[in-house]
């Protein structure tokens, strides 16, 4: 389900992202019940993001407006 969300906000806003499972490690512990889990910001990767950069998540069932919607408050503009 998410994944289909996901494919239908990026026909409106196309954006790259990174899949990681959260079940290796003890990645799980931090986001346990809250899968899944996108987090949106304007660069690629934890190095690249400076201090202060904007990062919002959404969790659990999200819809592709929420998608864009978060993508336009991040990037503060719209497609």
């Amino acid at each position: 389900m998410a994944r289909t969300e996901l494919s239908q906000a990026w026909e409106k806003w196309p954006f790259e992202y990174t899949e990681v499972d959260v079940m290796k490690d003890d990645k799980w512990r931090v986001y346990e019940f809250d899968v899944p889990v996108i987090h949106v910001a304007r660069t690629i990767g934890e190095k690249d993001i400076e201090e202060g950069e904007k990062i919002e998540k959404l969790m659990h069932r999200f819809k592709a407006a929420e998608v864009v919607g978060v993508m336009e408050k991040v990037l503060g503009e719209g497609k």
